[in-house]
């Protein structure tokens, strides 16, 4: 990785040269590039950084001087919201996501607003005034100027096409113009790929194509991969489609790949681009090439003048945002004339659906329509002319701050400073905190230390045939001192903690995010997906049957980016993750204790302290000394959900915390009448409303009013929940009253289906795991609390080991009724004799926690401890196993101080 002594006495030597004085905006960054054009200048300053990345400790002298200066001086003049703020009380915003979205300049919102307010009118460009012509101008010039910005080839090699949506848009565009119906059109798409490119598959299926991924092999060479429409993969030979021999441009395949990766900034192998277009060709197929520069767009865009003419992309795709912070939903798409000649040949403009301003030629009343020429004929109705128009003034401002190398210079100054520490931070027992991914970091410091074959890094270095498109992206996880992964969700909430903006996850590229792990699963995603409802964007962050990891920590840097800002990053996970040693009371010949495991259960006795019923979801609870329990979870509970009467969207503390001040009650006939109902209404009352509402319990024993209206289906974290409507008025109007939202009661239509708790019905959480954490365990939300009570030696270990207890000592008891991935063996637990629970997993949870559940006021503490030590679960939730005995739930209760025992056994699935 990055070696320490890289640059030696010539970095030393420079450093005079390197605290020169630096020129004032806004032509700094241009006189910072003028002012270092030769080779040998560049060399020594980026050997003098990389060298200084480890050993420095003044950004302004040591850190990179030049970038260093040019990003503080860029910050104070015109993104405010990420300087210093003197006096004001609250921490610097530290923007490290520059891969999803670059923050905006204030100066170029204002230039770009006085040009649209006091400089012109611009109209509908489809019109023929003389507004319309203003815009009509501007887009030619942001055609011109975006053209310029790949470097395309002179006299109309390439046409530019604007699209309203952005890179994505582009994408399908490119699809519905490039594939035929019953043509068997293929396409092949690098598995390290984002997923707007990896969606073009389904539309390649709906038109009866062939999909290929290409994977990485060892050798790091493509192997392809067919995959059918159904999800299975098949391992295909040399010849992996048979070619129209008779007809060779019957068929064509498109083949797509990212030059550089957005996921951890990887580039892509040219002599894998080039070998897959030459195979392609051999099989007697019509090979075109689409290029997503989305991510290299702002610091190395591709130089197309530059490119051997047969290796030129066919298709390039990128988006304005992604450039300049601004404006959004404008994507650029580059088509090459040789592709538009093929869309032509194939009357694919005529075919695809097209909107207004994109015909030559129409009839209404009969099958007739010509589309417009070139990019005219490609682009759909009316476009974002007021963005686009808006571009000029973008460029200007993108050129008078460097453009393309001063960015790329700064940013990869900043990835090398946090790459090459993070790199070499270690626990106490000298293994790794993090791991880095993306080859260019492993190749990177050999290259430098030795000095070979080295001009500059990103004109000239190349590493197994790729170049180094930028060193602005460091995607990484953190790892525990015995070589497990701390969940990526855990490290954002720290870095979030001192105000630092990262990316987690897969990064909207699954294939990138697969490649990281080494120990490989068939049908990992569907399988989390099925068995845990893993989706994207959710906070599981490692997988735990093989803890592999599913995703990681991107941070990003671009114009704006400070060394501070990796430094930031640095010291939050030294100060969170870093495993120091410990000091223990343990003697010399005592051996370790080990972690509580099922057999070691017995050494303490755990019994149910509180009972907790949620008549009504989100809303407070209701406590008993006895419960009763049915298949689908406590009676009543999470029986009722509130919905918002426009949308239908259930109500959440989230964003209504008032719901913790309606507090329920039950009234009650007989609880010793088995035969009838014993209860009768739901009261429910509210700090500072007089009125008190009464909800009567039997009412769906009643016949209901099955007109549309009482029907409806409540969404519940993705899955569909049938209810039903209140038939009371007088229930709405209430809850609309005390929550100031127009809301309405629903209620199951069945309530031995599945309830409207978010995942399994039953929640238990431990009063030792909050104490250990210093939180409310009222802030959980459980439906059981349970206690735990040690005999006397336990207790008088535990007392020893309090000084070095550590984040691994949490939730000892629940590891112990949950099935893990060593053994195969079922796990839950029972109460009682009659009651199994099982299919237990961790509570993933959500930033309701930070909600106080008696006042309803927000802060931020809990929330904040769970996501730093509890990898941001907290309680085990259960199904109710059956338990072979006659239906009706009288013979399933539980009571307060009754036991818990782990159980192991071969159980049936839930009746839910």
């Amino acid at each position: 990785m990055l070696d320490a002594t890289t640059g030696g006495k010539k970095a030393r030597d420079d450093k005079e040269e390197a605290t020169k004085a630096m020129p004032s905006l806004p032509i700094f960054f241009s006189a910072c590039v003028s002012s270092s054009k030769s080779a040998a200048a560049r060399k020594q300053r980026h050997l003098r950084w990389f060298n200084n990345a480890l050993t420095s400790t003044s950004e302004t002298e040591e850190d990179g001087v030049i970038a260093a200066a040019c990003s503080e001086k860029l910050v104070g003049e015109e993104f405010s919201s990420l300087s210093s703020k003197e006096n004001s009380g609250t921490k610097r915003m530290m923007y490290c996501d520059y891969n999803g979205c670059p923050p905006v300049s204030s100066r170029l919102i204002q230039n770009c607003t006085r040009e649209h307010t006091e400089s012109m009118v611009l109209g509908n460009p489809h019109s023929k005034n003389a507004s319309a012509s203003i815009a009509e101008k501007a887009i030619h010039e942001s055609r011109s100027l975006v053209l310029k910005h790949f470097n395309a080839p002179e006299f109309g090699e390439y046409h530019c096409v604007f699209v309203n949506g952005g890179a994505t848009n582009a994408v399908q565009l490119v699809g519905d113009a490039f594939f035929s119906v019953g043509k068997r059109d293929a396409l092949s798409y690098a598995m390290d790929n984002h997923t707007s490119v990896v969606g073009l598959r389904n539309l390649v299926w709906s038109r009866g194509g062939d999909v290929f991924v290409l994977v990485e092999n060892e050798e790091e060479e493509w192997t392809s991969v067919k995959v059918n429409d159904c999800g299975a993969k098949i391992k295909t030979k040399k010849k992996w489609f048979k070619g129209n021999k008779s007809n060779p441009r019957g068929r064509k395949h498109l083949l797509a790949y990212a030059d550089e990766s957005n996921f951890h900034g990887q580039g892509v192998r040219e002599a894998c681009v080039k070998r897959k277009m030459e195979e392609i060709c051999r099989e007697g197929s019509e090979c075109f090439t689409l290029l997503d520069a989305s991510k290299s767009a702002a610091m190395r865009p591709v130089m197309l003048k530059d490119m051997e003419k047969e290796l030129r992309p066919d298709f390039i795709v990128a988006s304005a945002y992604k450039i300049f912070g601004y404006p959004t939903g404008v994507g650029f798409l580059l088509v090459s004339n040789r592709a538009m000649e093929m869309i032509e040949r194939n009357e694919n403009m005529n075919r695809k659906y097209f909107g207004g301003g994109t015909a030559k030629a129409i009839d209404a009343k009969t099958n007739f329509f010509i589309a417009k020429e070139n990019a005219s004929g490609l682009e759909r109705g009316t476009l974002p002319f007021q963005q686009i128009a808006a571009l000029p003034k973008c460029f200007e401002w993108y050129q008078s701050i460097g453009g393309s190398e001063m960015i790329r210079i700064n940013a990869g100054h900043v990835g090398e400073v946090l790459a090459s520490r993070l790199w070499n931070l270690r626990h106490a027992n000298g293994k790794p905190v993090v791991e880095i991914y993306g080859s260019q970091w492993r190749h990177l410091a050999e290259h430098l230390k030795n000095q070979s074959d080295y001009d500059d890094r990103y004109e000239k270095l190349t590493y197994d045939g790729r170049k180094i498109v930028s060193l602005s992206t460091v995607a990484f996880n953190v790892l525990n001192d015995d070589g497990t992964h701390v969940g990526y969700s855990k490290v954002e909430r720290a870095l979030a903690s001192q105000n630092i903006v990262v990316r987690t996850g897969c990064c909207c590229n699954p294939g990138a995010c697969e490649s990281i792990r080494k120990k490989k699963i068939e049908n990992r995603v569907k399988k989390l997906y099925e068995t845990k409802g893993k989706v994207c964007g959710d906070d599981m962050g490692v997988d735990d049957t093989d803890g592999e990891p599913l995703g990681c920590v991107r941070a990003s840097f671009g114009y704006a980016s400070r060394v501070s800002d990796a430094k930031a990053i640095i010291e939050t996970i030294e100060r969170e993750f870093v495993c120091h040693a410990r000091m223990t009371d343990r003697g010399a010949n005592e051996a370790p204790e080990t972690p509580s495991s099922p057999s070691s259960s017995s050494s303490s006795l755990v019994t149910i302290s509180k009972i907790n019923v949620f008549p009504i979801k989100s809303c407070a609870p209701f406590s008993v000394e006895k419960w009763y329990l049915l298949p689908s979870g406590l009676l009543f509970d999470r029986k009722y959900v509130l919905i918002e009467k426009q949308s239908g969207i259930p109500l959440s503390q989230k964003s209504y915390p008032q719901m913790v001040r309606i507090t329920p009650s039950v009234e009650t006939i007989d609880l010793e009448d088995v035969n009838g109902y014993a209860f009768t209404y739901l009261v429910l009352t509210c700090s500072g409303i007089k009125e008190t509402l009464r909800i009567d319990l039997n009412e769906d024993g009643k016949e209901f009013d099955l007109s549309r209206e009482g029907n409806v289906s409540v969404s519940i974290r993705g899955s569909t929940r049938e209810a039903r409507l209140v038939r009371d008025p007088a229930a709405h109007e209430w809850f609309s009253k005390v929550l100031n939202v127009e809301c309405c009661l629903a209620l199951l239509k069945d309530e031995t289906k599945r309830t409207f708790a978010n995942t399994s019905p039953i929640l238990i959480a431990s009063e030792r795991s909050a104490k250990s954490l210093g939180c409310d365990i009222s802030r959980f939300r459980a439906n059981i609390i349970v206690s735990e009570k040690e005999n006397e030696d336990v207790e008088k270990k535990k007392s020893k080991k309090k000084s070095s207890s550590n984040d691994n000592d949490l939730f000892l008891l629940e590891k112990t009724w949950i099935s893990t991935s060593i053994s195969n063996e079922n796990v839950g637990i029972k109460i009682r004799d009659t009651v199994t629970l099982g299919n237990g997993r961790f509570c993933h949870r959500c930033e309701s926690v930070a909600i106080d559940q008696t006042t309803g006021k927000r802060d931020e503490k809990t929330w904040e401890i769970i996501m730093r030590k509890a990898a941001n679960t907290f309680g085990v939730s259960f199904d109710v196993l059956p338990n072979g005995q006659e239906e009706g739930f009288m013979s399933n209760t539980i009571a307060v101080g009754d036991e818990i025992h782990s159980v192991h056994s071969n159980y049936s699935a839930p009746l839910t």
